[in-house]
């Protein structure tokens, strides 16, 4: 899901309103606050990024159809009107296999930081290719 240039950040309600209300059902209390204090973080790292810019919130493919070009094809829509925009795309994730995966789609990691026990994540950032 790309987010356009003109609301880079997603507010609570239109989150909560797009199914996330049961999320802590599904994966316990527990780790639904880690995903709160993770994506706080990331909430405050976006908000400073002043230009306007392309966020991609989420991507995915089911495993059995990954390395298939799928999450590639689905990415390019948003990247290419970026590019056309001339505008900065922006994302965050939480596994080096993701990292490299968009690396190829020339984004680069703009920060890297651990939380809790073993775990880290990457903001990356494409320029807009011309």
């Amino acid at each position: 899901m790309w987010v356009g240039p003109d609301q880079p950040v997603i507010d609570d309600v239109k989150i909560l309103s797009m199914g996330v209300v049961m999320y802590p059902l599904k994966i316990g209390i527990r780790n639904f606050l880690r995903v709160l204090d993770i994506s706080g973080q990331w909430k405050r790292e976006h908000m400073k990024r002043s230009e306007r810019h392309y966020y991609l919130m989420v991507i995915g493919v089911e495993p059995e159809f990954q390395g298939k070009g799928i999450g590639s094809r689905l990415m390019q829509v948003g990247l290419n009107r970026a590019d056309d925009e001339n505008l900065e795309c922006y994302l965050e994730t939480v596994t080096e296999e993701d990292v490299e995966f968009y690396k190829k789609h020339n984004f680069d990691v703009v920060l890297n930081r651990g939380f809790g026990v073993n775990n880290q994540y990457w903001l990356m950032t494409r320029a807009p290719l011309k």
